[in-house]
């Protein structure tokens, strides 16, 4: 039986359209230090964990009055 791997990052096509945006405006955010934490590998290849990009939609909440 073979296992299923399920990633635990997403490229930045996939990461904007997991969080809802344009690739060029995640990639604007990163230039400017800006948006979710990111890994950078060999140099070159963005890759951002999930769970950053989780933690990014949570730190981007906004309580109406209603809510508190």
């Amino acid at each position: 039986m073979k296992q299923e791997i399920k990633p635990k990052t997403l490229n930045t096509v996939n990461s904007a359209r997991y969080l809802g945006m344009s690739e060029g405006y995640l990639r604007k955010m990163r230039a400017q230090d800006e948006g979710p934490v990111f890994i950078k590998i060999g140099g070159r290849r963005i890759m951002y964990l999930i769970a950053d990009l989780d933690s990014y939609l949570n730190s981007c909440r906004v309580a109406t009055a209603e809510a508190a």
